[in-house]
């Protein structure tokens, strides 16, 4: 699969243009690529009326941009005129992004630790932390690591991403914020989080997974839903790990306004907490890196038929010789700081085990 992407993805990083391959779960990879450097941005409400790849971070702004469909590549190679043009373009000087803060187990420990205890004073009920983990990777060629996550993870959307102001990323996520087939819109409830094999889900992964459905369910009717299915929760595979699941179907009749419903939904406490404004502005605080796309969603959008987007967890920013991972986990009263930390180890791994082969 990468031969046919290699060329066009390596002519468009060096170009500065914005470009995402991707595959949506059971279907074959798809490249869309912007023929200008500058991405608009737009309020998330605005969504009906766009078409695209969306990419929103993890903002209090409510914003996202999108890459316009000028380039749509699937298959055989790309045209002799296309890639003379993109040719002619200057060279881009790539932004060096933005240093990461790493954690050490200790100082994570730490952290978690004091979340815990104002989790226990009742501040919130829960709390997203997160960590970056980063490891020397050489030079990999992207559309490779692209295409090993690709084949180990069948049933999760899988992305390169290339954003001139953001840098390179690339992940491999389970989670659907929102999709749209034919007259029914999707949207998931996921949380709670064990490596496969492990027994039993404990009181405090059943307790995050129902604050999430609960959040869900409030959003639906804040927007007049008042008709939908809810199946769940089930246990669902993701790699290796295991997450509790439910799934709200709504008819289109009742959904007037979809984009206002992602606006609502995002960030849920699946990957912020609860409350939520009391969540984000603690995560500001607590942790010492900027989460920039991670826990924000992307996806296409009005393209081909496919109106999916996936919150972006499973995912790292590329650098020439390193990859930034980001992990991290649902912390309540019941947490155990070392059980956290092992989470996120046992997350880190969706990437690493793919990296680790190239």
């Amino acid at each position: 699969m990468s031969d046919r992407f290699t060329d066009i993805v390596s002519l468009l990083t060096c170009k500065g243009l914005p470009f995402a391959l991707y595959r949506l779960p059971g279907q074959q990879p798809v490249l869309v690529a912007q023929q200008t450097r500058s991405l608009e941005k737009y309020p998330i409400e605005a969504l009906d009326k766009m078409k695209g790849f969306v990419v929103a971070p993890f903002t209090a702004q409510k914003q996202m941009e999108f890459i316009r469909p000028d380039i749509v590549f699937k298959e055989g190679r790309i045209a002799e005129n296309l890639q003379k043009e993109l040719q002619n373009l200057p060279r881009f000087q790539e932004v060096v992004p933005q240093k990461l803060s790493v954690q050490t187990r200790q100082e994570y420990l730490k952290s978690v630790d004091g979340i815990i205890k104002r989790l226990r004073e009742g501040e919130l009920k829960k709390l997203v932390f997160s960590r970056v983990k980063r490891v020397e990777t050489g030079n990999p060629d992207r559309t490779r690591l692209f295409a090993g996550l690709e084949k180990k993870y069948p049933s999760a959307f899988v992305y390169l991403l290339y954003l001139p102001d953001r840098g390179c990323w690339v992940g491999a996520t389970p989670e659907i914020l929102f999709s749209i087939s034919g007259e029914t819109a999707e949207t998931v409830a996921l949380a709670g989080t064990l490596p496969a094999g492990r027994p039993g889900w404990t009181d405090k992964e059943r307790e995050e997974q129902e604050m999430v459905t609960a959040y869900i369910e409030e959003a639906l009717w804040r927007e007049g839903v008042e008709s939908f299915e809810k199946q769940g929760p089930e246990t669902v595979p993701a790699g290796q790990l295991l997450h509790l699941k439910t799934t709200f179907s709504i008819p289109m009749g009742e959904l007037k306004h979809p984009g206002r419903l992602v606006a609502r939904l995002h960030p849920t406490p699946a990957v912020c907490g609860l409350p939520a404004d009391k969540a984000f502005q603690l995560i500001g605080k607590i942790e010492k890196h900027q989460r920039s796309l991670y826990t924000g969603f992307l996806g296409p959008w009005n393209l081909d038929g496919a109106s999916r987007l996936f919150v972006n967890l499973r995912c790292a920013r590329l650098e020439v010789g390193f990859a930034h991972i980001f992990v991290g986990g649902g912390i309540t009263a019941a947490s155990d700081p070392q059980s956290e930390w092992e989470e996120t180890e046992n997350k880190s791994q969706t990437l690493l085990s793919v990296l680790k082969k190239l």
